[in-house]
């Protein structure tokens, strides 16, 4: 049960740096390719775990681990498109809550034949309900399905799912072909990132994606590069705790589990909206406050009847 406090703490570190992508998509870095771009040019930095245990896997393994590092960036791209235009605690739960795990629990099942306990496929069913719990909106934003939300969240939480399924197949193998759980871990995990980093060269070698990046790269100021790197180690440590996690359990209920982070979302656009208003601006009105809590009560009992040990 380890993976359960790892995975939590994954996604308060992932919920804190997505509302400050944000602010910085709304304000200081608008165009999501660039954003793209350089947290794909940040993945690089995984070398500097190198040294803690690194091996070579056999080439179909490595092309494997290299898609899930190449899916993932474009999961983020489609991701940052809808985080620019509609508000986190929109986005967040239908990408986090909903299309992720959905698509997750079909493509485990339907191509890498994996199975869940009873138990585990109803704490998996609830954790998706709480997450809907948290999209749906009352009164005049009653939950529309918006083409300009729903397409680019649908695309980033499919592509999510399998960079995400991949990379359970590939920590599996890397725990049987390498002795040692750290090394194993490290080897899969500098892999995967490798294959992140390559989707920034891709981009570069294509004119017309190279043009849009550093076009919009000379409008960016050096103090919003500051926030965006400082965000970026937020959240490649909680990248790096997710990945654990799913290393040490079910990659399906880690990410079904996911609904939580909006919860970590919630909050913290409600200090905002409290504090600071000009910045991120959230309902506080009494019915989207019992929606949420409902929310919370639901994936709460589905970490309840999954953790506890039944006979």
């Amino acid at each position: 049960m380890l993976w359960l406090p790892i995975a939590i703490s994954s996604y308060f570190l992932s919920g804190l740096a997505a509302v400050i992508d944000k602010v910085l998509l709304t304000s200081r870095i608008p165009e999501p390719l660039t954003y793209a771009f350089y947290t794909s040019i940040l993945s690089v930095g995984v070398v500097v775990l190198v040294p803690f245990g690194f091996s070579v896997f056999p080439l179909h393994i490595i092309l494997l681990a290299l898609s899930a590092g190449a899916t993932l960036m474009v999961g983020y791209y489609f991701f940052y498109r809808a985080m620019r235009s509609f508000e986190a605690s929109r986005v967040v739960p239908l990408t986090a809550g909903v299309f992720t795990p959905i698509f997750t629990l079909i493509i485990s099942f339907s191509i890498f034949s994996s199975s869940l306990e009873t138990k585990e496929l109803l704490a998996f069913i609830l954790f998706v309900v709480g997450g809907l719990f948290f999209m749906i909106h009352t009164g005049k934003q009653t939950l529309s399905f918006n083409y300009l939300l729903v397409a680019p969240t649908f695309i980033s939480g499919l592509f999510f799912a399998i960079s995400f399924s991949v990379t359970k197949e590939v920590f599996e193998f890397s725990a049987v072909f390498i002795e040692g759980s750290v090394k194993s871990f490290v080897s899969g995990f500098v892999w995967m990132r490798f294959g992140s980093f390559l989707v920034a060269v891709f981009i570069l070698l294509i004119p017309v994606l190279r043009k849009i990046v550093f076009t919009s790269h000379v409008s960016i100021k050096r103090s919003s590069l500051g926030i965006f790197l400082a965000n970026k180690i937020i959240g490649a440590f909680g990248f790096l705790l997710l990945n654990y996690a799913i290393f040490l359990g079910s990659e399906k209920l880690v990410v079904a589990l996911k609904g939580i982070e909006y919860l970590f979302v919630f909050f913290m656009t409600l200090l905002f909206s409290i504090f600071v208003p000009v910045v991120i601006r959230e309902s506080l009105r009494k019915g989207v406050i019992v929606q949420k809590f409902l929310g919370v009560v639901i994936i709460g009992a589905g970490l309840f009847l999954y953790t506890f040990p039944f006979s």
